[in-house]
């Protein structure tokens, strides 16, 4: 492993070497390093209360601090491809949302393949099918549409 700082280097190679020699289940230890004081090795600890392995699978799928960022540059079909594997992962909606960028509802949008219907103006209209396909394009309407819907003086779209 390559580290930015190369003291860092040594503490791996003595941690890796200390959990080598640990048989079976490794979960109660922790490796401590401080060699200021005196104490690098293992010590055996027993888990939290609130912990569980759940828990543990979601921290080891976090994302790192580069990838926390939201993804503004990303198009919409990479924030969807991207969604899934972090689904995959563990990521809650709302995780997801922050690193893509984008509201939890809408990365519920994308896991479940919902269709697209663009624009995304504050007038709500319905726009065209970007994938070209027969998929059911959905409008929102706001109050004023239904009353100009029900009134006659709007009609949708087909």
């Amino acid at each position: 492993m390559a580290f930015e700082r190369p003291e860092l280097s040594r503490v791996v190679k003595l941690a890796q070497a200390a959990f080598a020699s640990v048989p079976g289940n490794r979960n109660r230890w922790t490796f401590v390093s401080a060699p200021d004081h005196g104490v690098e090795g293992l010590v055996e600890n027993a888990l939290p209360s609130f912990w569980s392995s759940r828990l543990s699978c979601l921290f080891a799928a976090a994302v790192p601090p580069a990838a926390a960022r939201p993804a503004a540059r990303l198009s919409r079909a990479e924030k969807v491809q991207q969604a899934h594997p972090l689904h995959a992962r563990g990521l809650s909606h709302r995780a997801i949302g922050r690193v893509l960028g984008v509201s939890a509802a809408t990365v519920v949008n994308y896991l479940k393949g919902y269709p697209f219907a663009g624009g995304g103006s504050s007038d709500h209209s319905a726009g065209s099918n970007p994938a070209g396909d027969t998929a059911q394009i959905y409008r929102i309407l706001r109050h004023l549409d239904l009353r100009g819907l029900f009134t006659g003086q709007v009609r949708l779209a087909a």
